[in-house]
């Protein structure tokens, strides 16, 4: 009898290491899902495109008949150009509106004017997304119901300043954090 006793407690050591070794095994690769692939972040992106398409430039068209003027019928004597930026939720974490604690605000540096913007595109209209201007603090004001991952809008906005400005405004200040141009 003591024979058959040791039989079958090495199969019970080998039945309790087998288990414990698929245990193991199971332990690692759901740790692994948890931590690495469900790992979900908000990620706000801002994206200045660096090309600058020239509308005026003073210097040429100083002997031209033509005056350029802004709404309130203001003379424009500064260069003109187009900017092309970009704003979207690059994470896999909804944005929504409740996580945003100050407005996100669009801000030119220097002397650089806002003359004009134009939404072009928004990806989903369900996102309520509203880009609004600000002429007091020359700024464009972004709205938002909530962000799905890649949605965000697409926008061209006019400048006035003169290249030695425009130079320094190459960079956007995003409500005190300081986003620069091509730079997520």
């Amino acid at each position: 009898m003591p024979p058959r006793n040791t039989a079958i407690s090495s199969h019970r050591s080998k039945d309790i290491i087998i288990s414990s070794v698929i245990s193991i095994a199971i332990t690692i690769v759901f740790g692994y899902y948890f931590l690495y692939i469900g790992n979900r972040e908000r990620k706000p992106t801002f994206y200045l495109d660096p090309t600058r398409t020239i509308i005026l430039d003073k210097a040429n068209a100083a002997n031209a008949p033509l005056q350029l003027l802004k709404s309130n019928g203001d003379a424009i004597h500064a260069d003109v150009t187009s900017v092309y930026f970009y704003f979207f939720n690059q994470g896999s974490e909804t944005i929504k509106r409740e996580n945003v604690y100050e407005p996100l605000k669009i801000v030119l540096r220097d002397k650089a004017e806002i003359l004009d913007f134009k939404l072009l595109k928004v990806s989903r209209p369900v996102s309520g997304i509203k880009l609004i201007r600000d002429t007091l603090s020359n700024s464009l004001t972004i709205q938002f119901k909530a962000l799905e991952e890649g949605d965000g809008l697409w926008t061209r906005d006019c400048r006035a300043a003169d290249w030695g400005e425009l130079a320094s405004d190459f960079s956007e200040i995003a409500r005190g954090r300081s986003v620069a141009a091509g730079e997520p």
